[in-house]
């Protein structure tokens, strides 16, 4: 895990004098260029942040390829791996991750099979990917009829990029 230290964002006056906080220092200065001001590029780091997305999928008693999450990134990203929850699956299944690359049609570019009371119930998708700004999603399949819904939780650390 990373440790991002708490930091007073406050801008001072231009030019103030004084050098209570780091702005005050090298944050807004006349004789910087704009943007290139150290106090411009942690702000502009900051906004490189990692955050989670989870939720659960219902997965249907209806058998067939259901999406368990689907994410339309807003600017490229990176996944820093996915977690499934797998404890209530009866059946062996297959996990699968697509992108569409070219913007409109998803393309496997991943799979994995999930084997009941052999593989952990906690699956870990052990992979980086870059993603974004086209959408991508991981997709389950069970092997056979499950005889009912099944809730499968699933977590992504995924990671925000401001490209320049």
């Amino acid at each position: 895990m990373t440790y991002i230290p708490v930091i007073n964002p406050s801008v001072p006056a231009q030019n103030s004098a004084d050098n209570v906080l780091w702005g005050d220092v090298i944050g807004n200065k006349t004789d910087t260029t704009v943007g290139t001001s150290i106090y411009a590029k942690v702000t502009k780091l900051l906004a490189n942040i990692t955050t989670p997305s989870n939720g659960v999928l219902s997965y249907l008693d209806a058998g067939g390829e259901q999406t368990v999450v689907e994410v339309t990134p807003t600017t490229a990203e990176v996944v820093h791996g996915m977690w499934l929850d797998l404890v209530n699956m009866t059946q062996d299944g297959t996990i699968k991750v697509y992108y569409k690359i070219d913007g409109t049609n998803y393309r496997e570019i991943e799979s994995f099979s999930f084997t009941v009371a052999t593989d952990s119930d906690g699956f870990y998708i052990d992979r980086t990917f870059g993603f974004g700004p086209n959408q991508y999603k991981v997709t389950y399949t069970e092997g056979a009829d499950e005889g009912a819904a099944r809730n499968l939780p699933y977590r992504l650390i995924r990671e925000k990029r401001i490209l320049t």
